[in-house]
């Protein structure tokens, strides 16, 4: 088999799927490739996994554009509870702030929860963006048993 790809074929297949095709260019050469038994499965494969990156590229940046002008966007949450060890901002507060402006440049924030072990509990944050692109951040703590506070 040569190392290049017959162009004729796909040119044909996809004139032929035209309307059928997925409107993106690419994804429409995709298409008229998986359906040319004259291409390899291996390349067809090494296509594809070049598709999916470029894919992945283009969220990322879309996600990185979006996250930089969201943080001209973001307010100093105040502080306005109090505890034996200092102030802080409660967690209504955050939300109610912030989450009109996670939507305005297409971001969603979610958590997942994780226990390694009876004693630790991990706390995975997910900044996830509409182009498909996510941020995640992890924290790991064992229970902290000081003063008048539940077991995890």
């Amino acid at each position: 088999m040569s190392a290049t790809l017959p162009l004729a074929p796909v040119v044909e297949a996809k004139l032929v799927t035209q309307e059928s095709a997925p409107r993106n260019d690419l994804a429409a050469a995709l298409h008229a490739l998986a359906f040319n038994p004259d291409v390899p499965v291996e390349k067809l494969e090494k296509i594809i996994e070049l598709h999916e990156r470029v894919q992945a590229n283009a969220a990322k940046a879309e996600f990185d554009e979006a996250f930089a002008a969201m943080q001209h966007a973001m307010p100093v949450i105040v502080e306005r509870k109090q505890t034996n060890n200092g102030r802080y901002a409660p967690l209504e507060d955050i939300v109610e702030q912030v989450r009109p402006i996670l939507a305005k440049y297409g971001f969603s924030l979610s958590h997942r929860t994780e226990w390694p072990d009876k004693s630790i509990v991990k706390v995975i944050g997910i900044l996830a963006h509409k182009a498909g692109h996510e941020r995640t951040s992890e924290f790991i703590s064992s229970a902290d048993s000081s003063g008048n506070k539940n077991a995890i």
